[in-house]
């Protein structure tokens, strides 16, 4: 089956960033579709048929930081350290700025803190 990533994914040794196609096993596919890390190749030619919308509001801060929890830091991780613009967008499916991705980063920095202070190093 053809999939079309939605974040980083490591695949026979290869990796395969956002937005790429890649085929593979239908049951791979499958398991990956259901999990939100790729989205099936045919969906994506009609979702991309369809005319652009004028500009959609950014999603919740809260939805960005769930995204920079999933990123791999490899790879989706800028020199400076942040998380790729472009990495949380695939994730998410939508557009953010520099600015809300600063400051989800800062937000979620804050709670790893917090989480390593109190002694919480669980991660959901």
């Amino acid at each position: 089956m053809k999939i079309t990533t939605i974040i980083t994914l490591h695949l026979d040794g290869k990796t395969i960033l956002p937005g790429k196609s890649v085929d593979i096993s239908d049951e791979e596919a499958k398991s990956l579709i259901e999990r939100g890390f790729a989205k099936s190749a045919d969906a994506s030619t009609v979702a991309e048929q369809k005319p652009a919308q004028t500009q959609q509001p950014e999603p919740a801060i809260d939805d960005v930081i769930e995204a920079i929890e999933i990123l791999n830091p490899e790879t989706d991780f800028a020199k400076n350290g942040k998380p790729k613009v472009e990495a949380i967008e695939a994730v998410l499916g939508q557009n953010i700025s520099a600015e809300t991705r600063d400051k989800a980063w800062e937000l979620y920095q804050k709670e790893l803190a917090a989480d390593e202070a109190s002694g919480d190093d669980v991660q959901e």
